[in-house]
Protein backbone atom coordinates (compact mmCIF):
# COMPACT_ATOMS: atom_id res chain seq x y z
CA UNK A 1 0.00 0.00 0.00
CA UNK A 2 1.37 3.37 -1.19
CA UNK A 3 0.81 6.54 0.82
CA UNK A 4 1.65 9.79 -0.76
CA UNK A 5 3.09 12.55 1.37
CA UNK A 6 2.97 16.06 0.63
CA UNK A 7 6.30 16.34 1.04
CA UNK A 8 7.79 13.48 -1.82
CA UNK A 9 8.98 15.59 -4.40
CA UNK A 10 6.64 14.99 -7.73
CA UNK A 11 7.22 12.78 -10.43
CA UNK A 12 8.02 14.11 -13.88
CA UNK A 13 8.05 13.00 -17.33
CA UNK A 14 11.34 15.20 -17.60
CA UNK A 15 13.44 12.55 -15.18
CA UNK A 16 14.40 11.00 -18.21
CA UNK A 17 16.26 14.33 -20.06
CA UNK A 18 19.25 15.45 -19.43
CA UNK A 19 19.89 18.84 -17.69
CA UNK A 20 22.25 19.97 -20.27
CA UNK A 21 20.97 19.13 -23.34
CA UNK A 22 17.14 20.95 -21.98
CA UNK A 23 17.31 23.89 -20.19
CA UNK A 24 15.14 27.74 -19.71
CA UNK A 25 16.91 30.72 -19.45
CA UNK A 26 14.00 34.02 -18.43
CA UNK A 27 11.24 33.73 -21.15
CA UNK A 28 14.15 31.00 -23.72
CA UNK A 29 13.81 27.43 -23.86
CA UNK A 30 17.49 26.31 -24.23
CA UNK A 31 18.48 23.08 -26.24
CA UNK A 32 20.83 21.82 -28.52
CA UNK A 33 19.67 21.48 -32.54
CA UNK A 34 19.62 16.82 -32.04
CA UNK A 35 18.18 16.93 -28.44
CA UNK A 36 14.36 15.14 -28.53
CA UNK A 37 11.91 16.90 -26.55
CA UNK A 38 10.06 15.92 -23.53
CA UNK A 39 7.16 14.88 -24.07
CA UNK A 40 5.42 17.62 -22.52
CA UNK A 41 3.10 19.99 -24.74
CA UNK A 42 5.29 23.11 -25.31
CA UNK A 43 2.37 25.68 -24.72
CA UNK A 44 0.60 24.20 -21.33
CA UNK A 45 3.04 21.77 -20.10
CA UNK A 46 0.48 18.86 -20.52
CA UNK A 47 1.51 15.35 -21.30
CA UNK A 48 1.58 14.64 -24.92
CA UNK A 49 2.94 11.96 -27.75
CA UNK A 50 1.95 14.48 -30.29
CA UNK A 51 4.79 16.09 -32.41
CA UNK A 52 4.86 18.94 -34.79
CA UNK A 53 7.85 19.23 -36.83
CA UNK A 54 8.84 22.87 -36.60
CA UNK A 55 11.55 24.53 -38.81
CA UNK A 56 13.28 27.50 -37.31
CA UNK A 57 15.82 29.56 -39.05
CA UNK A 58 17.77 32.22 -36.99
CA UNK A 59 19.32 35.16 -38.85
CA UNK A 60 22.11 36.93 -36.92
CA UNK A 61 20.33 40.52 -36.00
CA UNK A 62 23.37 42.68 -36.46
CA UNK A 63 22.62 41.50 -40.45
CA UNK A 64 19.93 44.04 -40.44
CA UNK A 65 22.20 46.98 -40.43
CA UNK A 66 23.19 46.47 -43.75
CA UNK A 67 19.45 47.37 -44.74
CA UNK A 68 20.63 50.98 -44.13
CA UNK A 69 23.11 49.86 -47.50
CA UNK A 70 20.47 48.20 -49.48
CA UNK A 71 17.75 46.15 -48.78
CA UNK A 72 19.05 43.69 -51.74
CA UNK A 73 22.24 43.11 -49.98
CA UNK A 74 20.60 42.60 -46.58
CA UNK A 75 18.36 39.75 -48.07
CA UNK A 76 21.66 38.44 -49.89
CA UNK A 77 23.56 38.38 -46.15
CA UNK A 78 20.10 37.12 -44.65
CA UNK A 79 20.41 33.91 -47.11
CA UNK A 80 24.10 33.14 -46.84
CA UNK A 81 24.21 33.14 -43.28
CA UNK A 82 21.29 31.82 -41.75
CA UNK A 83 21.06 28.97 -39.77
CA UNK A 84 18.52 26.42 -40.49
CA UNK A 85 17.51 23.91 -37.82
CA UNK A 86 13.95 21.30 -37.45
CA UNK A 87 12.54 20.58 -34.54
CA UNK A 88 9.73 17.93 -33.36
CA UNK A 89 8.17 20.44 -30.82
CA UNK A 90 5.52 18.53 -28.36
CA UNK A 91 2.13 19.62 -28.86
CA UNK A 92 -1.15 18.61 -26.86
CA UNK A 93 -4.06 17.81 -29.33
CA UNK A 94 -5.91 21.22 -28.16
CA UNK A 95 -2.64 23.52 -29.25
CA UNK A 96 -2.20 21.31 -32.67
CA UNK A 97 -6.41 21.88 -33.10
CA UNK A 98 -5.48 26.10 -32.55
CA UNK A 99 -3.00 25.81 -35.04
CA UNK A 100 -4.80 24.38 -37.11
CA UNK A 101 -7.77 26.66 -36.98
CA UNK A 102 -5.15 29.47 -37.23
CA UNK A 103 -3.92 28.02 -40.65
CA UNK A 104 -7.61 28.36 -42.01
CA UNK A 105 -8.17 31.60 -40.66
CA UNK A 106 -4.80 32.93 -42.42
CA UNK A 107 -5.55 31.29 -45.79
CA UNK A 108 -8.95 32.46 -45.67
CA UNK A 109 -7.98 35.69 -44.98
CA UNK A 110 -5.53 35.65 -47.73
CA UNK A 111 -8.17 34.38 -50.09
CA UNK A 112 -10.47 37.56 -49.34
CA UNK A 113 -7.48 39.60 -49.87
CA UNK A 114 -6.71 38.57 -53.08
CA UNK A 115 -10.99 38.69 -54.36
CA UNK A 116 -10.80 42.61 -52.80
CA UNK A 117 -7.95 43.36 -54.92
CA UNK A 118 -9.26 41.74 -58.08
CA UNK A 119 -12.79 43.06 -57.13
CA UNK A 120 -11.29 46.46 -56.53
CA UNK A 121 -9.25 46.53 -59.64
CA UNK A 122 -11.77 45.78 -62.27
CA UNK A 123 -14.20 47.37 -60.41
CA UNK A 124 -13.94 51.37 -59.72
CA UNK A 125 -14.76 50.97 -56.58
CA UNK A 126 -11.28 52.14 -54.17
CA UNK A 127 -13.21 50.93 -51.14
CA UNK A 128 -12.59 47.01 -51.96
CA UNK A 129 -8.98 48.22 -52.67
CA UNK A 130 -8.28 50.12 -49.22
CA UNK A 131 -10.16 47.06 -46.95
CA UNK A 132 -8.04 44.68 -48.83
CA UNK A 133 -4.68 46.52 -47.68
CA UNK A 134 -6.16 46.50 -44.24
CA UNK A 135 -6.87 42.90 -43.87
CA UNK A 136 -3.36 42.31 -45.71
CA UNK A 137 -2.02 43.92 -42.29
CA UNK A 138 -3.82 42.54 -40.31
CA UNK A 139 -3.04 38.98 -42.25
CA UNK A 140 1.05 39.82 -41.33
CA UNK A 141 0.89 41.43 -37.61
CA UNK A 142 -1.14 37.68 -37.08
CA UNK A 143 1.24 36.03 -38.56
CA UNK A 144 4.23 37.34 -36.85
CA UNK A 145 2.66 36.96 -33.40
CA UNK A 146 1.47 33.38 -34.02
CA UNK A 147 4.28 31.78 -34.84
CA UNK A 148 4.77 28.33 -32.51
CA UNK A 149 8.21 29.05 -31.81
CA UNK A 150 11.37 31.01 -33.34
CA UNK A 151 14.85 30.76 -32.73
CA UNK A 152 15.88 33.90 -31.13
CA UNK A 153 19.34 33.23 -30.76
CA UNK A 154 22.27 31.00 -31.74
CA UNK A 155 25.61 30.48 -29.49
CA UNK A 156 28.04 27.45 -28.32
CA UNK A 157 25.85 24.77 -30.22
CA UNK A 158 22.71 25.88 -28.60
CA UNK A 159 19.40 27.22 -29.93
CA UNK A 160 17.29 29.68 -27.52
CA UNK A 161 13.67 28.80 -28.91
CA UNK A 162 10.80 31.69 -27.65
CA UNK A 163 7.48 30.53 -27.39
CA UNK A 164 6.92 28.29 -25.06
CA UNK A 165 4.47 28.46 -21.82
CA UNK A 166 4.97 29.76 -18.34
CA UNK A 167 3.67 26.15 -17.45
CA UNK A 168 6.44 24.13 -19.77
CA UNK A 169 9.23 27.00 -18.68
CA UNK A 170 8.77 26.71 -15.14
CA UNK A 171 9.07 22.24 -15.79
CA UNK A 172 12.78 22.87 -16.94
CA UNK A 173 15.98 23.45 -14.72
CA UNK A 174 17.89 26.73 -14.80
CA UNK A 175 20.07 26.90 -18.03
CA UNK A 176 23.97 27.45 -16.36
CA UNK A 177 26.66 28.39 -19.10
Amino acid sequence: MSVESPYETPKSSLIDVLHDDICRNGRYVVIRPDVEWPSRCFKCNEDTILKKEVKLTYINPWIYLSILINVLITIILALIFRKKFTVDLPLCERHVKRRKNFLIFQWTMVAVITAGIIIGSLTELTFFLGISMLVLLMVLVSAIFGRLAFAAKYKNEYIWVTGAGKEFLKSLPEFVA
